[in-house]
C-alpha cells in the first residue's frame, strides 16, 4: 500500500509562503508600454508610448513602494520603466542623428546646386558673354 503522507508533512507555514498581494494595475500598464516602447524607433509619432510608460512606471513604482498599500508590481513597473527609458533615449538619438545627417547632406548639395545655377542663363537678363553689337 502507498503511504500518505502525514499531517506534518502537509502543513506550511503561511507567514514562509508569503501572503497574497494582488499586483498593481499600473504596474502591468508600465510594463505593457515598455514592451511597446520600441514603436518610438519607428516614427517619431510613437515617442509618446515610452514618455507615457515613464508617467504610468513613476506611478505604479510610488504606489506599490508603500509597505501599508498591499499591491506588487514594483519590479514589473521597474523593468518597463527601464525598457522606456532605454527606447525613449534611442528614438531621441536617432531622430538628432538622422537631423544632423540630412543636414550635412543638404549643406554638401546646396553649393553644387548654385553653382549649377549660376551657369544656367536666365531668359530676359542680359548676357554678358555676348558682344554687344554698336550701331552707327
Amino acid at each position: 500500500m502507498s503511504e500518505l503522507p502525514t499531517n506534518s508533512e502537509e502543513t506550511f507555514n503561511a507567514d514562509e509562503l508569503g501572503r497574497y498581494q494582488a499586483i498593481s494595475t499600473s504596474a502591468v500598464l508600465a510594463l505593457l508600454l515598455g514592451l511597446v516602447s520600441p514603436a518610438a524607433l519607428l516614427a517619431p509619432v510613437f515617442i509618446s508610448v515610452p514618455l507615457l510608460a515613464v508617467v504610468v512606471a513613476s506611478i505604479a513604482i510610488s504606489k506599490t513602494s508603500s509597505p501599508d498599500c498591499g499591491l506588487a508590481g514594483a519590479r514589473l513597473a521597474r523593468v518597463g520603466l527601464v525598457l522606456a527609458l532605454v527606447f525613449g533615449v534611442a528614438s531621441c538619438t536617432r531622430i538628432a542623428v538622422i537631423n544632423v545627417l540630412v543636414k550635412n547632406l543638404y549643406e554638401t548639395q546646396a553649393p553644387a546646386e548654385t553653382d549649377q545655377q549660376d551657369s544656367v542663363p536666365v531668359p530676359g537678363t542680359p548676357n554678358n558673354n555676348h558682344a554687344s553689337h554698336d550701331h552707327s
